[in-house]
């Protein structure tokens, strides 16, 4: 009996050496995988903050693209109603005709920079 009774205890001493190895191997998969979480929450996080700060600076450009196409109107206008002035004229301040006078009221404007600048106002005609 002492011969199973030694094999016994050296095939416990094997399972329990096993198991030992077995949970290591979970520890460090855990760890690995919580490291790997916390990784790509972080990258995750990072992808959002560049996406918004695209998105404000196509809002930004579209807003830029809108002004100067409304200062073009604007330009349009203003030759198309005073005579012999053209565009020389209009950089001089001669926007004045029969149909039409501008007031000079200038608007503030907030860009997406957070400058505040200040934007000519043009009434409406009625």
């Amino acid at each position: 009996m002492g011969v199973q009774a030694r094999e016994g205890r050296e095939g416990q001493q094997k399972i329990a050496a096993l198991e030992r190895s077995l949970q290591q191997v979970l520890a460090d998969f855990d760890a690995e995988r919580q490291m790997l979480l916390q990784n790509s929450g972080q990258q995750l996080a990072e992808a959002q903050a560049e996406s918004n700060s695209l998105k404000r600076l196509i809002k930004c450009a579209l807003l830029q693209m809108m002004l100067v196409q409304a200062i073009h109107l604007c330009i349009s206008l203003f030759a198309a109603d005073t005579p012999g002035t053209g565009v020389a004229g209009m950089a001089r301040g001669h926007f004045q005709s029969d149909q039409m006078k501008v007031d000079r009221i200038e608007m503030r404007k907030t860009d997406c920079f957070g400058k505040t600048r200040l934007v000519p106002h043009v009434p409406s005609s009625s």
